[in-house]
């Protein structure tokens, strides 16, 4: 299959949850919201402390809920980023259950820098490859 089936509902999308795992241990994680209308992000730990990073879009103040199956996630993005020095898995949450999404070795090319650039130096330093 060339093209993955939508799985939010209605016209929404799903909140899409970006793990960032270092060798095999989920160390951020980025929360995409309204992608197809008002896209917003956010970033937490793996406590669901809010990150003061910013992106593609703008800081927004707002601030979200974890999902249901938080714990599920950082465990299936741990396993199945065991093998790996660096990959994003990004997964979505359907019926309080994770469903997959795709891994991402480098996320948007690499051509988007965090900010506060701070960020990409300590990302950095979590990367034994």
């Amino acid at each position: 299959m060339l093209v993955e089936p939508f799985v939010g509902r209605g016209e929404i999308a799903p909140p899409d949850y970006k793990l960032f795992v270092f060798g095999g241990r989920t160390e951020l994680i980025q929360v995409d919201l309204g992608r197809l209308q008002m896209h917003r992000q956010f970033f937490y730990d793996t406590k669901w402390q809010r990150q003061p990073i910013t992106y593609i879009c703008p800081h927004d103040p707002e601030e979200i809920e974890p999902p249901a199956s938080f714990a599920k996630m950082i465990s299936a993005a741990d396993l199945l980023g065991s093998h790996f020095p660096f990959v994003r898995i990004d997964l979505y949450e359907i019926d309080e259950r994770p469903k997959f999404g795709e891994f991402t070795f480098y996320p948007n090319s690499g051509n988007v820098a965090f900010k506060p650039h701070s960020v990409e130096l300590q990302l950095s330093r979590l990367w034994q490859g």
